[in-house]
């Protein structure tokens, strides 16, 4: 009896050392879904991270190519804001792969903080509709991935 619980709790220790690992080092492990997500989360943790190194002023990127975006106004969601460390990197990882809606990861140096954010982000193509969107989300800018500047947003509006 003794032998079977031992067997019982194994597999969900292994389980909890696999996850543990792959958030440090972007390995792989078995096929099990809960491992898949966590392989999957990993890697974009860590391919996401060596993107802001590359580039250290910012970028747009397509979700799921990770190709850096050049059209289309990038408009930060309000379930993303305010992350700019590494666990924060995490939530916006796992933000966006339970919301399929959203089309792209974004990072950002703040000039005035120091601080670099990353955030889910929305591709939209029409400057209006990103403007809409980026005031129902809280922003106080989006950026225009077609000139490369960003546009302030008037809380008055």
């Amino acid at each position: 009896m003794k032998i079977h619980r031992i067997h019982t709790l194994l597999p969900a220790f292994l389980l909890v050392l696999s996850v543990t690992v792959t958030n440090v080092s972007c390995c792989t492990v078995d096929n099990d879904p809960t491992e898949e997500y966590a392989n999957r989360r990993a890697k974009l943790f860590c391919r996401l991270k060596a993107m802001a190194k590359a580039n250290p002023n910012g970028y747009t990127v397509d979700v799921t190519t990770l190709q850096h975006l050049t059209r289309g106004y990038a408009v930060a969601v309000a379930g993303t804001q305010n992350c700019f460390n590494d666990e924060s990197l995490y939530e916006v990882v796992d933000y966006v792969m339970a919301h399929p809606e959203i089309n792209a990861y974004g990072g950002w140096l703040d000039t005035m903080t120091g601080n670099y954010h990353y955030d889910a982000t929305m591709i939209i193509a029409d400057r209006d509709e990103a403007i809409a969107y980026g005031k129902k989300n809280g922003q106080k800018a989006i950026f225009d991935l077609n000139t490369m500047s960003e546009i302030m947003l008037s809380p008055y509006d």
